[in-house]
């Protein structure tokens, strides 16, 4: 008897023990309220920077007939470092 009762005990101890972890665990999420202001905060930044990152994007309107731009020197193969002849980048 005393044996069944030790492990009676040992098993409620163990219970208590895993419903503290548990309840501290749960303590430590967020709730859906602030799951979902958070979200909305997200989608605002995200908005915020989409916006200028396409303002960034367009091309500045310049009454110029022409643009020269310079181009880099030759390209090398980065493998074997052979001269590569390739086109200016952009339109």
């Amino acid at each position: 008897m005393e044996e069944v009762t030790s492990r009676v005990t040992g098993q409620e101890e163990g219970w208590h023990r895993f419903q503290k972890e548990l309840q501290r665990q749960m303590d430590c999420k967020l709730d859906r309220r602030e799951l979902g202001a958070f979200r909305e905060q997200q989608e605002e930044r995200w908005k915020s920077l989409s916006g200028q990152l396409q303002k960034a994007l367009q091309p500045e309107r310049d009454d110029a007939a022409g643009i020269r731009k310079q181009l880099l020197p030759g390209f090398h193969c980065l493998s074997c470092d052979r001269p590569l002849h390739m086109l200016a980048p952009g339109p």
